[in-house]
């Protein structure tokens, strides 16, 4: 609404006398002169000037309010909406109805493009005669567009109508706020796309295979189904290059259907596979037609290799080759196994990440991993063999003598220790107690570091033996005992269940959990006490000094003390008592020194271990042909074809098997029994310990021998083959995909190179973005079907692949919800779940023009006063004579 307002509206009454002072000498002078043309005009202009000069000092201003609203509305018409483009009709035209009055309304539709449907105050048409691209849904580039229609005298407000389903989620953070600074008011309807309950649909969602394997090898893929009927029949297929080699009739039922069909890895190379469903047809059945018939292939590869490289490191000085050429008679086709052997050759073997990602199995026949030629390299040996194993999947097989009983501490054989499956420990049947406390407070719970705290407890409930007492304590600002009692599976089993089951709690506090594990094992009488510390080091009490006494105290009473610090390392000068509670876990007190290690993502946990839980003496038991062996695991794959087993062997090591082990044979030694051959898995990798000598294994059983040994390393073969010591990651996001690189070391001047062959051939490079850990590209899927990667850093070349099936616009069983428009919209927006939006714009700042009339009018008076002068002073033929050019004289 526009106004008239003054700033010294009390001066208006200067109006009265200055009138009055015009007024009264006008009459006076009249009566003696009379009227005339100059007297009459002086009037008027001094009237005028009276009426000027009192508005001016009062300070007349003119507010003009802006009252035109602009309203566009962007409609979603991706494909996951073409199935309600009349109900987003319906909720244009409610909306429409309600407008402010004054307003225009216009419609852009946008999918993976956009177009505008209709202009700013024309009929409105229907969405359904859009012609955008509706593979995506894209709302940032129309939205932008969008931004720079509005007219600019006018309100700017922008409805959203959407399932709140985004191709890229990532793709407007941030900017909704950024327009409301501009006075781009935004709402939103939420439009519910989800599957009806009535739909005909399914979809194959998944397939679960190993994507790089060796030849001859049993693998199967598992096809995830998804269906929305309660009961049907299909038919599912399955393509190994384009030849159907798989043709089931299944049954579905409503939900998630899994369907196991084996995988022909007879030939080497890429294999290429498709898996298909239909509708089952035959001439008594014919179910209903699926309603989306764009999510039902899905494309993958397999890679098979013909060759498996192995790496025998031997310490035998009396019969190193006859051992070696047992060892390798076992595997009889050279052309398929690649042997690299050290026996007694300390010097030469391969210690790097680099070198040892080159073989699939590691082989340590009797190897001493700290012998005195090669100690200076034991360290960087086990510590990266660990790593190959844990983290790219390896295999490490051990034989006969480990050396790590005898050991005094030494990290190398610590690390070895940890990594096997047997307990090889003369102590292994005496007390030790492990506390775990895990913090659960709400700041673990952001960027997924709880996920990755639980599996470092699962770890570390996987390296005890059943004759440890443990004791799992959650904390919080207070804290709870979960679990305390001996490290039986089913106990183990049990805690695992409820470690996953935890939600964080408000708050923490560090030394109140230090000091209830430093109360619960001060008297206890056990030869080990340890307490691992899990948390991200945001402590709720800032009292650094009661952190510090409480580490102290723990380490003066023999109780040892590590810290898994569960966050990224830029946070560290951020959490106040950071330095302090790492300072004096690794402070050395009482000749304890506890260990600090930084865990950030699942996949790192294996590294965390207890300190004091490396093995330490073992006894050789020697008294030959007189212990007898047992089969624990009758179904184990090492056994395969094994027709019998020896009963009796010569000596063998001692030792307790852990948790997660799986002990297939035993041997008894009074009435005890220990695990001959057990194996695990350990991170991603697998480790297999045989607690006896090469030639020692089931003598007397002739061929036997040789399948179980031939067993071993075929049992031990890597889940998947990879060669290099970078690791290569695809995550898909919408139609976008995340290619990193992960090297042990990120080198900042490096320049990595990702070339990109898509499905029809063409090959297209890109430099890849540097971050903190990894290199990275976000590629922009466009294609159905493979896709090659190779990335080139530090002249290796790593070569990964994907697949891509359909677009994510065609996931029929996406749940769509409000919660994404709720978080897009700021605070002065609305969020409609009904379609009922009514736009107002009674709480918005309104636009508005004020113009101040004083200096004009001062202006408009001078000229006037010169006017006045001049009527005065001049007769009339005088002024005219000023505006009319003198005829010249001759």
């Amino acid at each position: 609404m526009n106004s008239i307002s003054f700033t010294n509206p009390y001066l208006l009454f200067v109006g009265i006398a200055l009138l009055a002072v015009v007024l009264v000498p006008f009459f006076l002078s009249v009566k003696k002169i009379g009227f005339n043309f100059h007297n009459i005009t002086s009037l008027v202009i001094h009237g005028v000037l009276a009426v000027l000069v009192t508005l001016a000092l009062a300070g007349m201003t003119l507010t003009l309010v802006m009252t035109e609203t602009d309203v566009y509305v962007l409609a979603d018409c991706s494909y996951s909406s073409i199935k309600n483009l009349d109900t987003v009709d319906t909720y244009i035209k409610d909306l429409n109805k309600n407008l402010p009055g004054n307003s225009k309304l216009g419609i852009i539709c946008y999918g993976k493009d956009y177009e505008v449907l209709t202009n700013l105050g024309e009929k409105i048409k229907s969405v359904s005669e859009n012609n955008i691209d509706d593979t995506q849904t894209n709302i940032r580039p129309a939205l932008e567009y969008t931004t720079t229609l509005f007219n600019d005298d006018a309100i700017k407000r922008i409805v959203i109508i959407s399932d709140g389903g985004e191709t890229n989620q990532k793709s407007i953070s941030g900017l909704i706020s950024d327009y409301e600074e501009r006075n781009i008011h935004i709402d939103a309807i939420f439009l519910d796309n989800n599957l009806k309950e009535d739909a005909d649909e399914f979809q194959i969602s998944d397939v679960s295979y190993n994507p790089k394997t060796y030849i001859g090898k049993d693998e199967n893929v598992t096809i995830t189904v998804d269906s929305n009927k309660k009961v049907m029949t299909a038919n599912l297929n399955l393509y190994h290059n384009n030849e159907v080699v798989s043709n089931q009739t299944v049954r579905l039922e409503k939900g998630s259907n899994q369907f196991k069909i084996n995988l022909d890895t007879s030939v080497a190379g890429t294999q290429s596979f498709r898996a298909e469903i239909s509708e089952y047809t035959d001439d008594e059945h014919h179910d209903k037609t699926d309603t989306n018939p764009y999510n039902n292939v899905y494309y993958f590869d397999q890679d098979v290799t013909d060759e498996i490289s192995i790496l025998y490191l031997s310490n035998s000085t009396d019969n190193g080759s006859a051992e070696y050429n047992t060892f390798k008679a076992i595997y009889g086709d050279e052309a398929k196994y690649k042997v690299t052997k050290f026996i007694n050759d300390d010097t030469n073997i391969p210690v790097t990440l680099t070198d040892l990602a080159k073989y699939d199995e590691i082989v340590l026949n009797n190897f001493n991993v700290n012998s005195e030629n090669f100690k200076q390299n034991s360290d960087m040996f086990v510590n990266n063999l660990s790593t190959i194993v844990s983290e790219y999947g390896k295999s490490v097989v051990t034989i006969g003598n480990t050396y790590v009983q005898g050991s005094t501490g030494d990290d190398a054989y610590k690390t070895l220790s940890t990594m096997l499956p047997v307990n090889f420990d003369k102590d292994a049947n005496q007390n030790r107690s492990y506390i775990i406390l895990l913090d659960i407070s709400k700041s673990m719970f952001q960027a997924g570091h709880i996920l990755a705290a639980k599996q470092v407890a699962y770890n570390l409930l996987d390296l005890l033996t059943e004759k440890d007492q443990f004791t799992v304590i959650p904390f919080y600002g207070d804290n709870m005992e979960l679990f305390s009692g001996k490290a039986t599976k089913k106990n183990i089993d049990y805690v695992k269940e409820e470690i996953k089951n935890l939600t964080g709690r408000q708050a923490t506090n560090i030394s109140a959990a230090l000091n209830v594990a430093y109360n619960k094992l001060v008297n206890a009488n056990y030869k080990t006490k340890q307490v691992m510390l899990i948390s991200d080091g945001r402590s709720f009490s800032q009292d650094e000094t009661s952190i510090k006494e409480a580490i102290s105290k723990m380490k003066w009473a023999n109780i040892s003390v590590d810290w898994v610090c569960v966050n990224e390392e830029y946070h560290d000068a951020e959490i106040p008592g950071f330095n302090t509670l790492k300072s004096s876990i690794e402070s050395n007190e009482n000749n304890i020194i506890g260990k600090f290690t930084r865990i950030t993502r699942e996949e790192d946990a294996s590294s965390a271990v207890f300190s004091e839980i490396a093995d330490k003496v073992t006894n050789i038991h020697r008294d030959e042909g007189n212990y007898a062996v047992n089969v624990a695991i009758k179904d184990h794959e090492v056994l395969t074809n094994v027709s019998g087993i020896s009963k009796k062997i010569k000596d063998f090591y001692a030792g307790v098997e852990k948790t997660s082990a799986n002990t297939i044979l035993e041997t008894v030694d009074k009435k005890v029994n220990y695990p001959l051959y057990a194996t695990w898995n350990f991170g991603d990798g697998k480790v297999t310990s045989l607690a006896t000598s090469l030639n020692n294994v089931l003598s007397g059983e002739g061929s036997n021998e040789n399948i179980f040994l031939s067993n071993i390393v075929t049992s031990s073969t890597p889940n998947n083959q990879n060669y290099s010591s970078y690791k290569v990651t695809c995550e898909k996001n919408g139609d976008q995909m995340r290619i990193t690189v992960i090297p042990q070391t990120v080198n900042p001047n490096a320049n990595v190179v990702l070339s990109v062959i898509d499905p029809s051939g063409n090959t297209t490079e890109y430099k890849m973005n540097i971050s903190s850990n990894n290199y990275y590209y976000d590629y922009n899927i466009n294609l159905i079907g493979s896709y090659k990667l190779v990335a080139k850093y530090n002249d290796v070349e790593i070569i990964e692949r994907f697949n891509f099936s359909y677009y994510s616009e065609y996931d029929s069983f996406t749940s769509y919800d409000s919660a994404y428009l709720y978080n897009l919209i700021t605070s002065d927006g609305q969020v409609s779940e009904d379609g009922k939006l009514i736009v107002s714009n009674d709480n918005l700042p309104i636009t508005t023009y004020t113009y101040e009339f004083t200096p004009l009018f001062m202006i408009i008076s001078c000229a006037l006063f010169v006017c006045d002068i001049a009527i005065r002073k001049l007769r009339w033929q005088d002024i005219k004579d000023i505006f009319t050019r003198k005829k010249k004289v001759n």
